[in-house]
């Protein structure tokens, strides 16, 4: 079976501790050129075994 589901809109993972800024700047390109919304996507490290809180320390 082929998927024919069409996005509107360009996705981008970002991560903070990475050069992501290559990757960004190319979708906010793509996202301007092909007139459509873009869509940021945050990649965070796990929380420690037992953690309660995405924030480190809390």
């Amino acid at each position: 079976m082929e998927n024919t589901a069409v996005r509107n809109e360009v996705i981008v993972g970002i991560d903070p501790r990475q050069q992501s800024v290559t990757a960004l700047a190319w979708a906010v390109d793509e996202a301007v050129r092909r007139r459509l919304p873009l869509r940021l996507v945050l990649v965070c490290h796990p929380c420690p075994a037992g953690s309660t809180s995405a924030r480190p320390g809390v």
